[in-house]
């Protein structure tokens, strides 16, 4: 898709092998390539953008021109894949419902990358007992749409102080994510039980949130063999939480180096299986990641930093090889 603005009033299909691309320069640059939606009103379940095995998106800009800030009526999902070795990277989303479905169907071997912007729902759900996937570089903010509006009032953050969640994980195992990131919403990322199976497996670098207003940065539902390297907090109401572990959750977490900064959040966790690993910490548990991500483990420099308690790791924008230099996408790479 050359610069230009592209109106779609109904849903659309990509085929395998096949990706929707529009004009991409840098993430600190926005897209030229814009597709105005004016389908999706009042189907949350459903989706405009949907991918078969093996296709994928990159590199545009989507606006809900009839999305009012002060009704926020339910619409559809913007993409949504069918299966396995799919991605979608470099979006921007100025004034969503919901953004990136990953967990309407097992996606295994998948990639998110490069996702910005306002979904007041729900910016990324990966699930359906996907497999050996990568999310990186995600901001859930309110910013997209309340700059778009020139700062006009304050509807848009109330609400997604409320209700937005940024990254949402059920049923999925062996993934590794980097920069998951979010500001001026309610949670940053959650993990919960799909089909009564949780999230598994997962490792994920750099996971930092601004919530002046917000509640909870970290909510744990279910899941098991988590770990976070490097988690960095901020903000939060009176009563919220800069990690929450419900009741149900009865699985493993580990957090490898925690900031934490204003509010006056408060992380609590009696009764779980939950530890937070910082400069001082004396012992020290390594999780066991076996599966193979791209043909390697863990870093060698990532566990002694681990094993070190290097908690600046949480606030760092530490390059990773393995999640930065390779890129699986489909069969036909």
């Amino acid at each position: 898709m050359p610069a230009g603005s592209y109106v779609i009033r109904q849903s659309l299909r990509v085929p395998s092998g096949v990706e929707l691309k529009g004009e991409w320069e840098s993430p600190s640059v926005e897209s030229p390539s814009e597709l105005l939606i004016y389908a999706g009103e009042n189907q949350p379940d459903s989706a405009i953008i949907f991918l078969e095995p093996g296709a994928g998106v990159q590199g545009f800009k989507v606006r809900l021109p009839q999305f009012d800030r002060h009704t926020m009526t339910p619409h559809a999902w913007i993409v949504r894949a069918e299966g396995a070795g799919c991605w979608a990277e470099d979006l921007t989303f100025v004034n969503t419902y919901r953004g990136v479905d990953f967990g309407s169907a097992k996606c295994d071997d998948f990639l998110i990358k490069g996702i910005w912007g306002t979904s007041v729902d729900n910016t990324v759900r990966v699930g359906g007992g996907s497999e050996n996937g990568r999310i990186e570089y995600i901001m859930s903010t309110f910013s997209n749409w309340w700059e778009d509006i020139n700062r006009a009032d304050t509807v848009i953050e109330e609400y997604t102080y409320q209700n937005t969640v940024g990254v949402k994980l059920g049923d999925v195992k062996n993934v590794a994510g980097f920069s998951l990131c979010a500001f001026g919403i309610k949670t940053s990322l959650r993990l919960e039980a799909e089909n009564g199976q949780g999230p598994e497996n997962l490792r994920l670098f750099r996971v930092v949130a601004d919530l002046p207003n917000g509640f909870n940065h970290l909510e744990a539902a279910a899941g098991d063999n988590i770990a976070i390297i490097g988690f960095s907090s901020g903000g939060g109401r009176t009563g919220s939480r800069f990690i929450r572990i419900e009741d149900a959750f009865s699985g493993k977490l580990r957090i490898y180096g925690q900031v934490t900064w204003s509010g006056t959040g408060i992380s609590t966790f009696p009764d779980h299986d939950v530890q937070i690993y910082n400069v001082n910490s004396e012992e020290v548990e390594i999780l066991n990641f076996s599966f193979p991500f791209d043909g390697n483990g863990l870093p060698v420099w990532a566990i002694a930093a681990i094993a070190a308690g290097a908690a600046v790791l949480a606030a760092a924008a530490v390059t990773i090889p393995l999640l930065l230099r390779k890129k699986r996408r489909s069969s036909k790479d």
